[in-house]
């Protein structure tokens, strides 16, 4: 471990993929075993990256969280890394397959110099966040309007400081739509060539009823240049 930052810790927030399916199992593919494997491929690349990142890892899935809103199950791991004896805490989960090793250890170098980071995500919710234990309130942070498109505002305007900084915006993975404009944007990625396969799959064989969303109906999948089995690995 990096010794400059053996007081921050890498805290994964997320669900088992039996959880994350049942929450989001991106029915747009209508294939349980398509969309299983997506989520699969999306864990192993949080895995990945997290133990890359040369930082202390620790996950919350939902054996591990505890509280009766989604803001207080978040608050509660957060305030468990700080009783852990950690100053500093960043947050991911496992929806944001462009997210690198680069992006955690840049946001761990810049929690050295300021009170949050904030890794806003397409949807107005964010990807990351970064916290130092003096910034950290129970109360007002379990209260903010998780899992909505206005999260990145309200924390930007509520519990943000002028010792903020902001990393690039990414997709967030949360329905078919959001997973096919991450692909088209990274088709040569896993899993990207993964979603793209799946796509071109059930636009060609018709096996389900399948409209694609409007930023898709004027792309003929034949223009794609894959032809290959799903991978087995995210990386």
């Amino acid at each position: 471990m990096n010794h400059k930052f053996d007081k921050t810790v890498l805290m994964v927030f997320s669900l088992s993929a039996a959880g994350e399916y049942e929450r989001k199992p991106f029915t747009g593919f209508g294939n349980t075993a398509a969309s299983v494997e997506l989520i699969n491929q999306c864990i192993k690349h949080t895995q990945y990256i997290a133990e890359a990142s040369d930082l202390d890892v620790l996950w919350f899935d939902e054996h591990k969280q505890f509280g009766n809103s989604f803001g207080e199950r978040y608050a509660n791991a957060v305030q468990s890394c700080f009783h852990q004896g950690y100053k500093n805490v960043i947050s991911i989960g496992n929806d944001s397959p462009s997210l690198t090793v680069d992006f955690i250890q840049l946001a761990a170098e810049q929690l050295t110099k300021n009170n949050i980071v904030l890794g806003p995500a397409e949807d107005g919710g964010i990807y990351l966040l970064g916290i130092s234990q003096a910034d950290f309130d129970y109360e007002s942070f379990s209260k903010l309007p998780w899992q909505t498109d206005s999260l990145f505002a309200r924390i930007s305007s509520e519990i943000s400081s002028k010792f903020t900084y902001c990393l690039e915006t990414l997709i967030d993975l949360d329905d078919y739509e959001t997973a096919l404009r991450y692909a088209f944007q990274c088709p040569k990625t896993r899993v990207g060539r993964l979603i793209l396969a799946t796509y071109c799959f059930i636009f060609e064989h018709r096996k389900i009823s399948y409209t694609p969303p409007l930023f898709l109906q004027r792309i003929k999948p034949s223009i794609l240049s894959f032809r290959g089995p799903p991978v087995t690995s995210s990386r």
